[in-house]
């Protein structure tokens, strides 16, 4: 019995660790993707000579990000669905062609600038990750859906640098089935994880802010009503996702590549008009912390942002979900911020904690796991002063897409891909 427990430690720490490293390569590449497409906006040519190069270099990415989708389906569809399938339907993949076509299409599709996170990605990584160490060591199936779950963990991890999130993300989000065994063995995996993290990018959090909480009753109540109102965003942002996965699955006569291309060259268009909307939005969401805005100009942001993250998650390309949802709910949490500020109803220094409340409230409510959500904005700022406007987002932000009738987005997209593959 202590044999095989200390065998299933050691399988446990080997897929942390080499899901943690798949997923921190994943994490570089799109950075440094991100960059590359900075570099190449800036260049100094001629307008026309730029619109024109660029505009076949989209159309090159979007073919290769189609073979590249060809040659391993499972890509498309979304990661996180992918993975709910996998577990448990014990769908058949091979490993190594899911990590080989997730570094190369999310890499290239990043470049491209479409509005995609790394989460569902890091997912379908993470989860090969451990179904490789299972294959390599000939392990039976119960212990392979086991190390995919602590290889989701790991991964998660390793994308937001979040530890006690990434430990609790697997069980809620895949399994949906608490076990203490699996929960312990998972906390291993992401502290070693979370180690190489810190050797990779230092003891920072994610987002560097200084939020605060509100500091009456009055900004409290303010608050449960801007909760409110981010609910019923992401419950429209859930029914968005939706319609655009219908549309572009009504249009089944046209190849893959007619699908990716007209969105392609729409981040090429907003490449020169409206370039914040681009790429993750990472940079946007750190910029909401501090630069003065105006509200109008945050509204357009906003309402961009949400159709063009529909459009670019479900053309078929590989890319995540809630690097968007959280940028929106940034968006969602400055002009909040604003609004309440402007009618006096808080102080001017309190707009960063709306900031905060509206990315975790745009998480609630549309993936609809609170405990991660909490979890994962403590540990991504470090502002443990806002823990009471979290918990209060966890208790509010649901409330509007259970009355409107809308599932968890995750939940909604396994359903669709359950109706499409077929399974009883």
């Amino acid at each position: 019995m202590v044999k095989r427990e200390v065998a299933w430690l050691l399988f446990t720490l080997l897929t942390g660790i080499s899901a943690g490293v798949v997923a921190l390569c994943y994490r570089l590449l799109l950075e440094f993707a991100e960059i590359a497409l900075d570099a190449v906006l800036a260049l100094r040519v001629p307008r026309l000579m730029l619109f024109g190069g660029w505009g076949i270099v989209l159309t090159v990415l979007a073919y290769c990000v189609w073979r590249v989708t060809v040659w391993n389906p499972a890509l498309s569809g979304g990661g996180a669905a992918r993975m709910i399938e996998t577990y448990f339907y014990n769908i058949k993949s091979v490993w190594w062609k899911n990590i080989a076509a997730n570094l190369a299409g999310g890499t290239l599709t990043m470049f491209a600038g479409l509005s995609i996170g790394q989460i569902s990605p890091v997912i379908q990584l993470a989860a090969s990750a451990g179904r490789g160490v299972a294959a390599i060591f000939k392990l039976p199936r119960r212990q392979v859906k086991n190390l995919m779950l602590v290889g989701v963990s790991s991964g998660f991890t390793a994308a937001f640098s979040a530890p006690l999130a990434g430990a609790v993300f697997g069980m809620t989000e895949i399994s949906r089935c608490w076990s203490w065994r699996v929960l312990l063995h998972s906390m291993v995996s992401v502290f070693a994880v979370y180690f190489l993290t810190v050797a990779v990018y230092g003891s920072r959090p994610l987002f560097t802010v200084a939020a605060a909480p509100p500091r009456d009753v009055t900004g409290y109540v303010c608050l449960v009503v801007f909760l409110f109102a981010v609910g019923a965003l992401a419950a429209f942002y859930n029914w968005t996702l939706m319609f655009f996965q219908r549309f572009f699955e009504y249009w089944r006569r046209l190849s893959g590549f007619w699908k990716i291309w007209p969105v392609f060259m729409l981040s090429g268009v907003l490449a020169f008009m409206l370039p914040e909307v681009l790429c993750s939005g990472l940079p946007l969401t750190e910029s909401l912390f501090g630069a003065e805005r105006t509200i109008r100009s945050l509204m357009i942001l906003l309402g961009v942002k949400l159709l063009f993250s529909a459009l670019s998650v479900n053309c078929g390309a590989p890319g995540g979900l809630i690097f968007p949802i959280i940028v929106i709910g940034a968006l969602a949490g400055r002009i909040g911020g604003e609004l309440a500020a402007s009618a006096g109803f808080i102080g001017t220094l309190d707009i960063t904690g709306f900031v905060v409340f509206g990315m975790c409230g745009m998480f609630i409510g549309s993936v609809r796991n609170p405990v991660t959500a909490v979890l994962l904005f403590l540990e991504t700022t470090w502002q443990f002063s806002c823990l009471p406007g979290l918990l209060l987002a966890a208790l509010i932000c649901p409330m509007a897409p259970r009355l409107l009738r809308v599932l968890p987005v995750y939940v909604e997209r396994a359903r669709r891909l359950h109706e499409r593959l077929g399974l009883k």
